[in-house]
Protein backbone atom coordinates (compact mmCIF):
# COMPACT_ATOMS: atom_id res chain seq x y z
CA UNK A 1 0.00 0.00 0.00
CA UNK A 2 1.36 3.47 -0.82
CA UNK A 3 2.12 5.75 2.10
CA UNK A 4 -0.42 8.47 2.74
CA UNK A 5 -1.39 10.89 5.47
CA UNK A 6 -4.85 10.74 7.09
CA UNK A 7 -7.36 12.83 5.10
CA UNK A 8 -8.07 16.40 6.20
CA UNK A 9 -11.77 17.14 6.73
CA UNK A 10 -12.69 20.83 6.78
CA UNK A 11 -15.85 22.87 6.47
CA UNK A 12 -16.08 25.04 3.32
CA UNK A 13 -15.29 28.14 5.40
CA UNK A 14 -12.28 26.53 7.08
CA UNK A 15 -11.01 25.36 3.69
CA UNK A 16 -11.32 28.87 2.22
CA UNK A 17 -9.52 30.46 5.16
CA UNK A 18 -6.74 27.87 5.20
CA UNK A 19 -6.07 28.38 1.50
CA UNK A 20 -6.08 32.16 1.99
CA UNK A 21 -3.50 31.96 4.80
CA UNK A 22 -1.31 29.59 2.76
CA UNK A 23 -1.53 31.75 -0.37
CA UNK A 24 -0.44 34.83 1.60
CA UNK A 25 2.41 32.92 3.24
CA UNK A 26 3.69 31.48 -0.03
CA UNK A 27 3.55 34.94 -1.65
CA UNK A 28 5.05 37.03 1.18
CA UNK A 29 6.71 34.63 3.63
CA UNK A 30 4.70 36.20 6.46
CA UNK A 31 1.74 35.08 8.52
CA UNK A 32 -1.68 36.72 8.36
CA UNK A 33 -4.13 37.67 11.12
CA UNK A 34 -7.91 37.64 11.41
CA UNK A 35 -8.25 41.41 11.01
CA UNK A 36 -6.33 41.39 7.72
CA UNK A 37 -8.39 38.49 6.42
CA UNK A 38 -11.66 40.18 7.42
CA UNK A 39 -10.75 43.20 5.24
CA UNK A 40 -10.57 41.02 2.13
CA UNK A 41 -13.79 41.46 0.11
CA UNK A 42 -13.95 37.81 -0.96
CA UNK A 43 -14.09 36.65 2.69
CA UNK A 44 -17.57 37.69 3.95
CA UNK A 45 -17.03 36.93 7.65
CA UNK A 46 -16.33 39.03 10.72
CA UNK A 47 -12.92 39.13 12.36
CA UNK A 48 -14.33 37.28 15.38
CA UNK A 49 -15.68 34.46 13.22
CA UNK A 50 -12.42 34.21 11.30
CA UNK A 51 -10.46 34.22 14.58
CA UNK A 52 -12.49 31.26 15.84
CA UNK A 53 -12.00 29.31 12.62
CA UNK A 54 -8.26 30.00 12.62
CA UNK A 55 -8.16 28.65 16.17
CA UNK A 56 -9.84 25.45 14.97
CA UNK A 57 -7.26 25.13 12.19
CA UNK A 58 -4.49 25.53 14.77
CA UNK A 59 -6.06 22.76 16.85
CA UNK A 60 -6.14 20.57 13.71
CA UNK A 61 -2.39 21.08 13.22
CA UNK A 62 -2.82 22.98 9.94
CA UNK A 63 -1.82 26.45 11.22
CA UNK A 64 0.41 27.66 14.03
CA UNK A 65 1.33 30.87 15.82
CA UNK A 66 4.07 31.60 18.37
CA UNK A 67 1.43 33.11 20.72
CA UNK A 68 -2.32 33.64 20.81
CA UNK A 69 -2.37 37.11 19.23
CA UNK A 70 0.25 36.44 16.56
CA UNK A 71 -0.46 36.10 12.85
CA UNK A 72 -1.16 32.53 11.72
CA UNK A 73 1.22 30.61 9.51
CA UNK A 74 0.66 27.24 7.83
CA UNK A 75 2.32 24.12 9.19
CA UNK A 76 3.88 21.60 6.81
CA UNK A 77 0.58 19.72 6.81
CA UNK A 78 -1.31 22.92 6.02
CA UNK A 79 1.01 23.65 3.11
CA UNK A 80 0.50 20.13 1.82
CA UNK A 81 -3.27 20.67 1.83
CA UNK A 82 -2.74 23.93 -0.05
CA UNK A 83 -0.50 22.22 -2.62
CA UNK A 84 -3.12 19.55 -3.22
CA UNK A 85 -5.95 22.07 -3.75
CA UNK A 86 -4.28 25.04 -5.39
CA UNK A 87 -5.42 25.87 -8.94
CA UNK A 88 -2.41 25.36 -11.21
CA UNK A 89 -1.24 28.44 -13.10
CA UNK A 90 -0.13 27.10 -16.47
CA UNK A 91 -0.02 30.56 -18.00
CA UNK A 92 2.21 31.83 -15.22
CA UNK A 93 4.42 28.77 -15.60
CA UNK A 94 4.83 29.24 -19.38
CA UNK A 95 8.32 30.84 -19.16
CA UNK A 96 9.47 27.91 -17.03
CA UNK A 97 8.05 25.42 -19.53
CA UNK A 98 9.91 27.14 -22.34
CA UNK A 99 13.08 26.84 -20.25
CA UNK A 100 12.50 23.09 -20.07
CA UNK A 101 12.15 22.98 -23.89
CA UNK A 102 15.43 24.85 -24.22
CA UNK A 103 17.19 22.51 -21.77
CA UNK A 104 15.87 19.39 -23.52
CA UNK A 105 16.68 20.68 -27.00
CA UNK A 106 17.54 17.84 -29.34
CA UNK A 107 19.13 15.76 -26.57
CA UNK A 108 18.02 12.19 -25.97
CA UNK A 109 18.33 9.63 -23.19
CA UNK A 110 20.46 10.37 -20.13
CA UNK A 111 21.87 13.73 -21.36
CA UNK A 112 18.30 14.97 -21.95
CA UNK A 113 17.21 13.84 -18.49
CA UNK A 114 20.17 15.42 -16.72
CA UNK A 115 19.75 18.71 -18.57
CA UNK A 116 16.06 18.87 -17.62
CA UNK A 117 16.86 17.96 -14.01
CA UNK A 118 19.35 20.80 -13.68
CA UNK A 119 16.99 23.47 -15.03
CA UNK A 120 13.98 22.28 -12.99
CA UNK A 121 15.99 22.31 -9.77
CA UNK A 122 17.32 25.79 -10.51
CA UNK A 123 13.86 27.18 -11.36
CA UNK A 124 12.34 25.88 -8.12
CA UNK A 125 15.31 26.65 -5.90
CA UNK A 126 15.75 23.06 -4.90
CA UNK A 127 17.13 19.69 -5.88
CA UNK A 128 15.71 17.74 -8.82
CA UNK A 129 16.06 13.97 -8.80
CA UNK A 130 15.41 10.95 -10.95
CA UNK A 131 14.63 7.53 -9.52
CA UNK A 132 15.20 4.94 -12.24
CA UNK A 133 12.75 2.12 -12.80
CA UNK A 134 13.63 -1.03 -10.92
CA UNK A 135 14.33 -4.34 -12.59
CA UNK A 136 11.85 -7.10 -11.76
CA UNK A 137 14.31 -9.97 -11.35
CA UNK A 138 13.72 -13.62 -10.41
CA UNK A 139 12.34 -14.80 -7.07
CA UNK A 140 14.43 -14.69 -3.92
CA UNK A 141 15.47 -18.15 -2.68
CA UNK A 142 17.45 -17.16 0.44
CA UNK A 143 18.02 -14.22 2.79
CA UNK A 144 20.81 -13.70 5.31
CA UNK A 145 21.48 -10.82 7.70
CA UNK A 146 24.96 -9.85 8.91
CA UNK A 147 25.71 -7.57 11.87
CA UNK A 148 28.56 -5.42 10.52
CA UNK A 149 28.92 -3.13 13.56
CA UNK A 150 26.71 -2.09 16.45
CA UNK A 151 25.18 0.54 14.16
CA UNK A 152 25.30 -1.16 10.74
CA UNK A 153 23.74 -4.29 9.32
CA UNK A 154 23.87 -5.96 5.91
CA UNK A 155 21.00 -7.81 4.24
CA UNK A 156 21.99 -10.39 1.62
CA UNK A 157 19.39 -11.51 -0.94
CA UNK A 158 20.10 -14.56 -3.09
CA UNK A 159 17.89 -14.86 -6.17
CA UNK A 160 17.19 -17.98 -8.19
CA UNK A 161 20.25 -18.56 -10.32
CA UNK A 162 22.45 -17.55 -7.35
CA UNK A 163 22.63 -13.85 -8.22
CA UNK A 164 23.34 -12.06 -4.94
CA UNK A 165 22.43 -8.50 -3.95
CA UNK A 166 23.24 -6.69 -0.71
CA UNK A 167 21.75 -3.74 1.16
CA UNK A 168 23.57 -1.91 3.96
CA UNK A 169 21.33 -0.35 6.61
CA UNK A 170 21.55 1.56 9.87
CA UNK A 171 20.34 -0.42 12.86
CA UNK A 172 17.30 1.32 14.45
CA UNK A 173 18.01 2.83 17.86
CA UNK A 174 15.39 0.62 19.50
CA UNK A 175 17.29 -2.51 18.41
CA UNK A 176 20.73 -1.53 19.64
CA UNK A 177 21.99 -3.58 22.56
CA UNK A 178 19.54 -6.38 21.71
CA UNK A 179 19.86 -9.58 19.73
CA UNK A 180 18.03 -8.57 16.55
CA UNK A 181 19.84 -10.30 13.67
CA UNK A 182 18.01 -13.63 13.83
CA UNK A 183 14.57 -12.05 14.19
CA UNK A 184 15.17 -9.72 11.26
CA UNK A 185 16.44 -12.54 9.07
CA UNK A 186 13.38 -14.64 9.93
CA UNK A 187 10.99 -11.80 9.10
CA UNK A 188 12.76 -10.99 5.83
CA UNK A 189 12.60 -14.62 4.77
CA UNK A 190 8.86 -14.68 5.28
CA UNK A 191 8.47 -11.49 3.24
CA UNK A 192 10.96 -12.25 0.47
CA UNK A 193 11.58 -15.95 -0.16
CA UNK A 194 9.50 -17.18 -3.08
CA UNK A 195 8.75 -13.62 -4.21
CA UNK A 196 10.58 -11.17 -6.43
CA UNK A 197 12.15 -8.25 -4.59
CA UNK A 198 9.52 -5.95 -6.08
CA UNK A 199 6.71 -8.20 -4.82
CA UNK A 200 8.40 -8.48 -1.41
CA UNK A 201 8.54 -4.69 -1.15
CA UNK A 202 4.82 -4.49 -1.93
CA UNK A 203 4.05 -7.20 0.65
CA UNK A 204 6.03 -5.33 3.30
CA UNK A 205 4.05 -2.18 2.59
CA UNK A 206 0.82 -4.14 3.05
CA UNK A 207 2.01 -5.43 6.42
CA UNK A 208 3.00 -1.89 7.45
CA UNK A 209 -0.47 -0.68 6.46
CA UNK A 210 -1.94 -3.09 9.02
CA UNK A 211 -2.75 -6.19 6.98
CA UNK A 212 -2.47 -9.51 8.80
CA UNK A 213 0.81 -11.17 7.77
CA UNK A 214 -0.87 -14.63 8.11
CA UNK A 215 2.26 -16.08 9.65
CA UNK A 216 2.52 -19.87 9.88
CA UNK A 217 5.53 -20.95 11.90
CA UNK A 218 6.82 -17.36 12.22
CA UNK A 219 6.56 -14.80 14.99
CA UNK A 220 4.24 -12.01 13.78
CA UNK A 221 6.36 -9.39 15.59
CA UNK A 222 9.43 -10.55 13.62
CA UNK A 223 7.59 -10.06 10.34
CA UNK A 224 6.28 -6.64 11.33
CA UNK A 225 9.72 -5.49 12.48
CA UNK A 226 11.24 -6.70 9.21
CA UNK A 227 8.47 -4.97 7.23
CA UNK A 228 9.63 -1.58 8.58
CA UNK A 229 13.05 -2.09 6.94
CA UNK A 230 12.16 -4.29 3.98
CA UNK A 231 10.90 -1.63 1.49
CA UNK A 232 14.18 0.31 1.60
CA UNK A 233 16.30 -2.87 1.64
CA UNK A 234 14.46 -4.30 -1.39
CA UNK A 235 14.75 -0.94 -3.17
CA UNK A 236 18.51 -0.93 -2.56
CA UNK A 237 18.87 -4.44 -3.98
CA UNK A 238 16.61 -3.65 -6.95
CA UNK A 239 18.62 -0.56 -7.86
CA UNK A 240 21.91 -2.45 -8.14
CA UNK A 241 22.88 -2.83 -11.74
CA UNK A 242 20.10 -0.46 -12.78
CA UNK A 243 19.80 3.27 -13.45
CA UNK A 244 19.66 4.05 -9.70
CA UNK A 245 19.29 7.56 -8.30
CA UNK A 246 20.38 10.82 -9.96
CA UNK A 247 20.22 14.04 -7.89
CA UNK A 248 21.10 17.61 -8.92
CA UNK A 249 21.03 20.77 -6.81
CA UNK A 250 21.29 19.53 -3.19
CA UNK A 251 23.76 22.31 -2.33
CA UNK A 252 21.31 24.94 -3.61
CA UNK A 253 18.50 23.59 -1.42
CA UNK A 254 20.75 23.22 1.62
CA UNK A 255 21.82 26.86 1.25
CA UNK A 256 18.21 28.04 1.10
CA UNK A 257 17.26 26.01 4.16
CA UNK A 258 20.27 27.35 6.06
CA UNK A 259 19.39 30.95 5.16
CA UNK A 260 15.84 30.33 6.43
CA UNK A 261 17.19 28.98 9.73
CA UNK A 262 15.97 25.45 9.00
CA UNK A 263 18.06 22.37 9.88
CA UNK A 264 20.15 20.99 7.04
CA UNK A 265 21.54 17.82 8.60
CA UNK A 266 18.37 15.74 8.10
CA UNK A 267 18.25 16.73 4.41
CA UNK A 268 21.87 15.69 3.84
CA UNK A 269 21.33 12.35 5.60
CA UNK A 270 18.18 11.78 3.55
CA UNK A 271 19.85 12.43 0.20
CA UNK A 272 22.94 10.39 1.13
CA UNK A 273 20.81 7.27 1.65
CA UNK A 274 19.84 6.45 -1.99
CA UNK A 275 17.73 3.41 -1.14
CA UNK A 276 15.68 5.29 1.45
CA UNK A 277 15.39 8.31 -0.85
CA UNK A 278 14.20 6.13 -3.73
CA UNK A 279 11.66 4.40 -1.49
CA UNK A 280 10.17 7.66 -0.21
CA UNK A 281 9.93 9.22 -3.68
CA UNK A 282 8.36 6.03 -5.05
CA UNK A 283 5.78 5.96 -2.27
CA UNK A 284 4.86 9.62 -2.71
CA UNK A 285 4.55 9.22 -6.51
CA UNK A 286 2.01 6.44 -5.99
CA UNK A 287 -0.20 8.23 -3.49
CA UNK A 288 -3.94 7.84 -3.96
CA UNK A 289 -6.03 9.48 -5.17
CA UNK A 290 -3.66 10.77 -7.81
CA UNK A 291 -4.47 14.18 -9.30
CA UNK A 292 -5.27 14.59 -12.98
CA UNK A 293 -1.84 16.10 -13.67
CA UNK A 294 -0.12 13.14 -12.03
CA UNK A 295 2.07 15.28 -9.72
CA UNK A 296 1.84 14.16 -6.09
CA UNK A 297 2.95 16.58 -3.39
CA UNK A 298 4.17 15.87 0.13
CA UNK A 299 5.39 18.53 2.56
CA UNK A 300 7.64 17.10 5.24
CA UNK A 301 8.43 13.79 3.44
CA UNK A 302 8.32 10.85 5.86
CA UNK A 303 11.29 8.78 6.92
CA UNK A 304 11.29 5.34 5.34
CA UNK A 305 12.74 3.46 8.27
CA UNK A 306 10.08 4.03 10.92
CA UNK A 307 9.99 5.71 13.33
CA UNK A 308 12.25 8.19 11.53
CA UNK A 309 10.90 11.76 11.84
CA UNK A 310 9.51 13.69 8.86
CA UNK A 311 11.88 15.87 6.87
CA UNK A 312 10.62 19.23 8.10
CA UNK A 313 10.71 22.44 6.04
CA UNK A 314 11.03 20.56 2.73
CA UNK A 315 8.43 19.79 0.07
CA UNK A 316 8.61 16.85 -2.32
CA UNK A 317 6.87 16.79 -5.69
CA UNK A 318 6.92 13.53 -7.62
CA UNK A 319 5.55 12.30 -10.94
CA UNK A 320 5.92 8.88 -12.48
CA UNK A 321 7.29 8.60 -16.02
CA UNK A 322 6.59 5.40 -17.95
CA UNK A 323 6.69 2.03 -16.20
CA UNK A 324 9.05 -0.80 -15.40
CA UNK A 325 12.79 -0.71 -15.96
CA UNK A 326 12.42 1.84 -18.79
CA UNK A 327 10.48 4.30 -16.64
CA UNK A 328 11.12 6.09 -13.39
CA UNK A 329 10.02 8.95 -11.16
CA UNK A 330 10.90 12.63 -11.52
CA UNK A 331 11.02 14.36 -8.15
CA UNK A 332 11.81 17.80 -6.77
CA UNK A 333 12.93 18.54 -3.22
CA UNK A 334 12.31 22.20 -2.49
CA UNK A 335 11.54 24.62 0.32
CA UNK A 336 8.22 23.92 2.02
CA UNK A 337 6.72 27.32 1.04
CA UNK A 338 6.84 26.92 -2.73
CA UNK A 339 4.85 28.50 -5.56
CA UNK A 340 2.91 25.26 -6.08
CA UNK A 341 0.57 26.86 -8.63
CA UNK A 342 3.52 27.08 -11.05
CA UNK A 343 5.66 24.25 -9.66
CA UNK A 344 3.06 21.56 -10.33
CA UNK A 345 2.68 22.25 -14.08
CA UNK A 346 6.47 22.59 -14.34
CA UNK A 347 7.07 19.12 -12.87
CA UNK A 348 4.31 17.66 -15.05
CA UNK A 349 5.82 19.20 -18.18
CA UNK A 350 9.39 18.22 -17.27
CA UNK A 351 8.29 14.62 -16.74
CA UNK A 352 6.81 14.59 -20.22
CA UNK A 353 10.00 16.14 -21.62
CA UNK A 354 12.10 13.42 -20.01
CA UNK A 355 9.77 10.87 -21.56
CA UNK A 356 10.17 12.66 -24.91
CA UNK A 357 6.44 13.41 -24.84
CA UNK A 358 6.53 17.21 -24.70
CA UNK A 359 4.93 18.92 -27.67
CA UNK A 360 5.99 22.51 -27.03
CA UNK A 361 5.39 25.00 -24.25
CA UNK A 362 2.20 27.00 -24.32
CA UNK A 363 2.50 30.65 -25.07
Amino acid sequence: MPWTRPPVRLSPRQRTLLLAVCEAYVRTGDGVGSEALARRPELPWSAATIRAELGALVEAGLLWAPHASAARRPTDRGLEFYAAHVIVDRQGAAPWLRAVDTAAGDLQGEPRRQSVLRVVGALLGGAALWIGGAREGPCVRAVEVVEVTERLGLAVFVEAGDTTWTALFEVPDAWRGRSWRGALATGLRWLCVGRTLAAARTRAREVLAGEDPSVDGYEPDDVRAAAALAPALCAAALSQGGPGVDVAGVGRLAKRLHEAGAPVGDLVAFVEAPAALAEVVDRVADRRPRPAHGVCVCVGPPGTLEPSPPLDHVSLLARRVGAGADGGVLGVLGPAPMDFARAVPLVEYAARAIGAEASGAPS
